[in-house]
């Protein structure tokens, strides 16, 4: 009895507002306008949030309370709910998203004035969408490098050039090595000469191979050169390497 009694006094609420809202000509904020905030905080677009803040939205936020101050805040506890889940989608950790929300939930709590619990939304709507677009840049700068250490192992047999790489991962050459170089380490071709000689000392440890045709086989322009690059990163010659390290044939 008590369910159905419920059930009737909110559909007696609902057709109440349905009404009022139908004879005053108030319109619920549209949910289009909704869905592209929400867009824009899955993708990290910060521009297009705040090129959107800019529009005004035509209809109303509805009523969630007879305050005003508190049915802002529950607007704003709304919010940050819709703000938390694109987030999320967006790529951020479900647990990050949930303590941003909650943080924001608290400040709005303790809001005065309607103002400030307005400013909250914005800023916690702005929080997500930045987070989320240097996600993004990190697990694109992420992305670059491993295609450049791909690039590099394939081609290891040659002479390799960072124009040649940055062609086929589509980025700029200067982009490709301030990455790279941020998340290595090393600039590309260092990382190139410590690749091969990685590969070379073990074809020297394991292998019956000559100094020279190793040097040919991973794209040195002559032995002496190979012999110069090895000692760099090693400390030994090649000859040095082999005498110390060789694995012999029982």
């Amino acid at each position: 009895m008590k369910d159905k009694n419920t059930n009737r006094t909110v559909e007696q609420r609902i057709a109440n507002i349905r009404f009022s809202y139908q004879e005053n000509e108030i319109f619920h904020n549209s949910y289009q306008r909704e869905q592209q905030k929400e867009a824009c905080i899955r993708s990290g677009d910060v521009e297009g949030l705040r090129r959107l803040e800019l529009v005004p939205d035509p209809g109303k936020p509805g009523v969630l309370s007879k305050d005003p101050l508190r049915a802002m805040k529950n607007i704003g506890i709304c919010a940050l709910t819709l703000s938390c889940r694109a987030g999320v989608q967006g790529g951020l950790l479900a647990e990050e998203a949930y303590s941003i929300s909650d943080a924001y939930i608290q400040e709005i709590d303790e809001c005065q004035r309607i103002e400030d619990v307005e400013e909250l939304i914005s800023a916690a709507e702005l929080h997500y969408t930045e987070m989320v677009a240097r996600k993004r840049a990190e697990s694109e700068r992420n992305l670059i490098v491993e295609g450049c250490k791909n690039f590099i192992f394939q081609n290891m047999h040659r002479k390799i050039e960072e124009r040649e790489i940055a062609q086929a991962l589509h980025v700029a050459p200067g982009y490709l090595s301030q990455v790279f170089h941020r998340y290595t380490g090393f600039t590309i071709m260092q990382y190139i000469m410590k690749e091969k000689t990685e590969h070379c000392g073990n074809l020297l440890r394991y292998s019956q191979y000559t100094y020279e045709e190793i040097a040919y086989y991973f794209g040195f322009c002559s032995q002496s050169h190979f012999g110069k690059v090895f000692k760099r990163w090693t400390g030994m010659t090649p000859r040095q390497y082999r005498e110390t390290y060789s694995v012999k044939e029982q």
